[in-house]
């Protein structure tokens, strides 16, 4: 068929704040050559930084994913 393309694979690595998550996701994609991306790299700033002062989001910011 034209157009067909391999499966895609995705591992998503999930945790409480603070669990290693980056780490262990990194190492993932060293191990394997998948690509790695980081969640908080598609929050906005506002976001990760209420994130990071350990200010969980609320549905409003939850709200543009």
């Amino acid at each position: 068929m034209t157009g067909e393309r391999p499966p895609t694979r995705h591992v998503v690595v999930m945790g409480v704040s603070g669990a290693g998550k980056t780490t262990v996701a990194r190492g993932i994609s060293e191990a394997t050559g998948l690509l790695f991306a980081e969640a908080d790299e598609f929050h906005p700033a506002e976001n990760v930084a209420r994130m990071r002062a350990g200010v969980p989001l609320d549905d409003d910011a939850r709200l543009p994913w």
